[in-house]
Order: structure tokens, then sequence, then C-alpha cells
């Protein structure tokens, strides 16, 4: 099995046949506009497919990376305590700053995860430990949700007063419905890997030990469907009329793929 590595300086890239793996480093440090950094780096390497041809792409956040205690580590880093007590009255200038610092990390987030949306690859999220729910929207915007058997999501934002973002609400409302998904982030209540998988919100639950092959194996199976399914799943709120325009255009396009795979002796069955 080929397999080549790259390193960055925020994760390091392993390619093996037709998969992408990524795997991230935790820094003994967050500063403000590391999320860009890490986005930025990110797509330099996706941007790059055609050094590193792949139909798949593997995301593996090590454990703790997205904990609580990280999550506060990053707002202390901002100057910002999580606490029941009441925000003291802040200088404008002051307040001003936080706010334009937190602006470019929820721009970030922002922008992977339409990156992982718009992506042609089947993208799969590997997770484990400790995950703050309120940091979940980008996983969620992955095709498939793979976790070991200690993972857990753990709901803070009763707690925080921050509203979520990273699309939480928008993708909790598709998997659960409105109402559900209310619920959920209204209430301060922890989720263990079990009740993510019956919620939806994950795919698969393995051992520790198993996450990195099973996830490998599952992004193989993704590269053998249509690379049009993805488009056309990302599409499914629009409406109906938009659809079936968005459909045409979907169909030729997997059409002349088809036909490319048949003129160079691939798989003749659609």
């Amino acid at each position: 099995m080929e397999k080549n590595n790259d390193h960055g300086r925020f994760f390091t890239v392993e390619q093996t046949c037709d998969v992408m793996c990524l795997h991230f480093a935790i820094q003994p440090e967050y500063f403000p506009g590391m999320l860009a950094d890490i986005v930025d780096e990110l797509w330099s390497f996706l941007s790059d497919q055609k050094k590193r041809p792949s139909k798949a792409l593997v995301l593996y956040p090590p454990p703790g990376i997205l904990s609580p205690d990280r999550f506060e580590k990053v707002l202390a880093a901002h100057g910002i305590v999580c606490s029941n007590e009441p925000i003291h009255q802040q200088d404008p200038m002051a307040r001003r700053a936080i706010e334009q610092d937190f602006m470019r990390e929820i721009n970030a987030s922002h922008r992977l995860i339409k990156g992982i949306r718009r992506i042609d690859d089947f993208v799969v999220a590997a997770l484990s430990g400790k995950t703050v729910l309120s940091l979940f929207g980008p996983a969620l915007a992955c095709d498939l949700r793979l976790v070991s058997k200690d993972f857990m999501l753990i709901n803070r934002m009763p707690y925080s007063k921050f509203t979520p973002w990273g699309a939480l609400p928008w993708f909790l409302s598709r998997i659960l419905g409105r109402a559900k998904a209310w619920a959920l982030l209204a209430e301060e209540k922890d989720i263990n890997a079990e009740q993510a998988l019956d919620l939806g919100l994950v795919d698969k639950i393995v051992p520790a030990d198993q996450l990195k092959g099973t996830s490998i194996t599952l992004a193989q199976i993704g590269t053998i469907r249509p690379r049009t399914l993805k488009q056309a799943m990302s599409h499914v709120d629009a409406s109906l009329e938009q659809y079936l325009e968005i459909e045409k255009s979907l169909f030729l396009s997997s059409f002349e793929q088809h036909s490319t795979k048949f003129s160079e002796g691939g798989d003749h069955i659609l």
C-alpha cells in the first residue's frame, strides 16, 4: 500500500491509495487567529490535488483538541472567562478588539464548513474523546462521522451563554427536527457515543484502536459512490423546481464521468 507523508505546521498528511488522511496536531498554546491559520494550511494541501490525487479525505482531530478545557482556553485567549457570573462592563475599544478576533475565528469555521460541503471528495471525520457540542459543526458537514467508544459531546452552551456557531443549529435541525434540536441545544446535557449514534449525529462506533483502520476502509467504500451524489444531497433544501434543474446538470456530469471511465476501459455498469 503506497504511502506519502507531508508535514505542515498544524497537521500531517498521509496519502494511502485513494484516501488522504489529515492528522491534526495539538498545539501547546492557543493564540487568536490560529483557526484561520489552520484552515489556510488545510486548503493549501487540498488545493494541490494533482500531486496527491485522492477520492476521499479522513480528518483526525486528536483526542482533547475540542474538549471543554481546550474550549475554555480558546475563550481565555480572547480575554473571556466561562462562568455563570455576570459579564462586567468592558472598555469599548477592548470589547471591539475581542469581537473582531471572534469574527475571524467564526469566518474561518465558515470557510471550513463550506469547503467540506463543496469538495467532491468523500469526507470522513474520525473523532475520539470529549468534544464541545458548539464545535461539532464542521464534523456534521462531513459525509460520515466515525467515533471511538469514549467519544462524548459536552454541551456547555447554556453555561457559557454563547450562541453556537459553525452552523450547528442548521445541521441539528435537519438531522433531529427543529423541536428536538432546540431541546438538545437548550439543555446542558452530555451525549455519549451510543446516544449520539441513536440520534443520528454519528454513523458508527468502534474501539479506539480500530478508529484509523475503519475510517480508511469506510472512506475507500465512499470512493465507489458517484461523486455527484454528494452534490445532489447538498441541494435537497432547495425548492423542488430548483432541485430538478440542478439534477439535470448533475446527471450530465455523472454521465460524462461514466463515459470517460468506459473509454478508458473502466467499469461498464452504471
